[in-house]
């Protein structure tokens, strides 16, 4: 069993430093009775020796074991409803003793290979930063207003906990001290620029909250949460170079195999598209400008430092496809998409009812996009599922 089996009555918002995992098992709201039922039923069909561990992932307050758990829960029940048995952790017959995550059978008895992975811009290292600055959110929010929403803006993260009776006195101290209606007359046209600022800074780490005045008829009752917006700030980010690097790793840890191999991606990332996709498989675009002659324009190229095409060629061709999705976990099943990239080089390669999904192959020099089911329509995922509109 993976939640509580008892009453609920709570239904208040998820707190920012609460684990995915505690605010479903707490929550009484709908969408939550829907996906703690969504993720049972499928946990009844996964294999029963294997159900142990990953319960206990599901249930980790660390959001990435979480991800990762019912991850790989909702990609076995994808794989049994496009008709497949599942074998999990399967002997590979070579000299590894690693295992992937699952052998999958058709009814014609076709069988390969399913390696489910997490794929993150945020390392290891960031998620203890991540998690204080979470609390740092959550311990404004307890303070009481009436009058005014926070704007946060800050850039990396906190190197150790703040003091949260710190920061709560300075800006509560703060708000008391402002005027509602002087505030009002500051903001024009949304710029924010001209509003109070208070400035906190712990250890080099500096936030600035800004004030935003409520709007005059709901000043009778106070805010549930006084963080009204966030502002990370700018940060580099390569998503691409993220994805490539977590395949290239996961490449490399089965060795030579007798089966295609199927690795299967959810990327938690800021964004990602087409291009990023494709750089990380085949290597990053380049333009090529020719020097001699000002008049010709420039070329697309691909650089030599993709999964399966790098400085020496072609490489990884025990890797069959790629199966990609962006940011799934159980509040986004129903809406998120994920695609199959075939590998035109690979040993063993695929075939069956996988091709159902969304693919892209190469098709005479260029990738060609094919049309398939979407997951949600696999799964078959209920008509009030969060995101799946009725």
């Amino acid at each position: 069993m993976i939640f509580q089996d008892s009453q609920r009555t709570d239904n208040r918002d998820k707190q920012y430093s609460e684990s995915d995992f505690e605010y479903l098992n707490r929550s009484d709201r709908d969408e939550s009775e829907c996906i703690r039922r969504t993720l049972s039923s499928w946990l009844e069909r996964y294999p029963e020796h294997e159900k142990p561990d990953l319960v206990s992932r599901i249930k980790s307050k660390d959001n990435y074991q979480h991800y990762s758990a019912t991850f790989e829960l909702y990609l076995h029940e994808l794989l049994k409803k496009l008709g497949y048995e599942i074998e999990a952790h399967p002997e590979t017959k070579n000299s590894k003793t690693t295992r992937p995550d699952f052998l999958v059978t058709d009814p014609e008895s076709f069988s390969f290979y399913v390696e489910a992975v997490q794929s993150s811009d945020i390392k290891k290292h960031e998620r203890s930063g991540e998690n204080r600055l979470n609390v740092v959110f959550d311990s404004v929010n307890k303070i009481i207003s009436h009058d005014f929403f926070l704007k946060i803006d800050y850039e990396g993260l906190p190197p150790s906990p703040p003091s949260g009776k710190k920061l709560r006195s300075g800006l509560e101290a703060w708000l008391n001290s402002l005027d509602y209606n002087e505030v009002c007359s500051e903001l024009k046209d949304d710029d924010y620029s001209k509003l109070p600022q208070y400035t906190f800074i712990h250890k080099g780490w500096k936030a600035v909250f800004t004030v935003i005045p409520r709007s005059e008829e709901n000043r009778g009752t106070p805010l549930d949460n006084v963080v009204g917006m966030l502002s990370p700030g700018a940060r580099w980010l390569s998503t691409w170079e993220t994805i490539r690097d977590t395949l290239t790793a996961k490449g490399k840890h089965y060795g030579e195999l007798n089966l295609p191999l199927l690795i299967a991606v959810n990327a938690n990332v800021f964004h990602l598209d087409r291009i990023s996709i494709m750089e990380a498989l085949f290597g990053q675009e380049q333009f090529i400008f020719n020097r001699v002659s000002n008049t010709d324009g420039p070329k697309m190229r691909r650089s030599p430092n993709g999964l399966w095409y790098g400085p020496k060629g072609i490489r990884y061709k025990r890797i069959s496809g790629i199966l990609i999705g962006f940011d799934i976990k159980p509040w986004t099943f129903g809406v998120r998409e994920m695609t199959l990239y075939i590998n035109p080089w690979a040993y063993n390669t695929l075939k069956g009812s996988i091709f159902s999904m969304p693919f892209a192959e190469s098709h005479e020099g260029k990738m060609k996009w094919n049309k398939g089911t979407h997951p949600k329509e696999i799964l078959q995922l209920e008509s009030r599922y969060p995101g799946i509109e009725n």
